[in-house]
């Protein structure tokens, strides 16, 4: 299980703590915001962002012992927890432990259940290095397998997942506000 700082290719993965919580809800609501505002309703994301992205929220999850998420921040910064400037993370990676869906077939699954990089980054290997982190995290919790849910709207997401192992499992209906949507269920063994 990573435990540690890791540098990789001008950024650092790094475990989110509790002194995270409000800098990973503003995170965690701008990137939703640049992936699926385009093709939303301001009304439906409004209801999503709210319910989702509340600091209370991602506190009570980084506490929880069945999720772990990781922040992805630029190199050369000061990493005291105490100072951290809430502008430095550009993307973050959330598992929950035990979670699962009708389609998917492992005994003991993980869901990576968030990866968002902000727009103006991506490309740059921070989401390969945060599902990386995702696996380790499921092997460690001595998982068989990791999921996921991903917008059947969203091609570009779904052919990284592929890239990443990820192959077609299922569907899943998935809320956004007022509005019913479908996710694909992507899995990969381990």
């Amino acid at each position: 299980m990573r435990n540690r700082d890791d540098t990789v290719g001008g950024f650092v993965i790094r475990a989110a703590t509790i002194v995270d919580a409000a800098m990973l809800a503003a995170l965690g609501a701008r990137t939703f915001a640049q992936a699926y505002a385009h093709a939303n309703t301001a009304d439906d994301m409004r209801a999503h962002l709210l319910r989702t992205f509340s600091e209370t929220l991602q506190a009570e999850e980084l506490i929880d012992p069945n999720l772990r998420t990781w922040l992805v921040e630029p190199t050369g910064h000061d990493r005291d927890e105490t100072i951290r400037n809430a502008s430095e993370a550009f993307g973050y990676a959330r598992v929950r432990r035990g979670s699962g869906a009708p389609c998917v077939r492992f005994s003991a699954p993980v869901e990576l259940e968030a990866i968002y990089v902000d727009a103006s980054r991506q490309g740059g290997g921070a989401g390969a290095a945060l599902v990386d982190a995702a696996v380790e995290q499921a092997k460690y919790w001595g998982c068989d397998g990791i999921w996921l849910g991903v917008w059947e709207h969203n091609p570009r997401a779904i052919a990284f997942y592929e890239r990443m192992g990820f192959t077609m499992a299922g569907s899943i209906p998935f809320e956004l506000g007022s509005d019913l949507q479908t996710d694909l269920v992507m899995t990969r063994s381990l």
